[in-house]
């Protein structure tokens, strides 16, 4: 369980697998984050499965949600399987802090960076969105896609017009 100083919203989660080439089937395989405002009231804010990480000496990690936004002060990884080994962990994991769902009027995008964008009003991107990357925009007013982006055969790619959440 991770305590944050204060109520913090939730962007990009990349985790690290456990990457010791002698003990990859020890990493976490199957896992769940929960978020909570007072440690006691928890909700489901992903539920997924990891890949086996590749036991070299550069090794990236993975982003394996986006919390959109939520907002929390405690974080809980729960592991629920392992790649096969008598334990289970992971390395490392990076939790995106945001000022706010909507951290941003309009962006003007052209490097792909984060998996999800929130924009009080618009969102203009170009760029490329690579084969094992999922994107995901929402603005509450415009999307526009100009002819230089271009997503990958792959990829996942979501776009949606839709108010920022708690209203910000």
């Amino acid at each position: 369980m991770y305590t944050l100083d204060e109520e913090k919203h939730l962007g990009a989660v990349q985790i690290w697998n456990l990457n010791d080439p002698f003990d990859l089937a020890d990493g976490m395989k199957g896992f769940t984050i929960d978020i909570s405002m007072d440690g006691s009231n928890w909700t489901q804010a992903y539920k997924g499965d990891m890949e086996v990480s590749n036991g070299e000496a550069i090794y990236e990690g993975s982003t394996m949600a986006h919390l959109g936004g939520a907002r929390a002060k405690y974080i809980l990884i729960s592991s629920m399987s392992s790649h096969g080994g008598n334990c289970v962990g992971f390395s490392e994991i990076k939790i995106e802090l945001l000022d706010g769902p909507c951290n941003q009027e309009t962006y003007v995008l052209d490097e792909i960076v984060k998996s999800q964008y929130w924009a009080g009003h618009s969102i203009e991107a170009v760029g490329q969105v690579e084969a094992d990357r999922t994107l995901e925009f929402f603005a509450a007013e415009e999307i526009s896609l100009q002819p230089e982006f271009e997503v990958e055969k792959g990829a996942e790619f979501t776009a949606d017009i839709k108010p920022c959440p708690d209203g910000n």
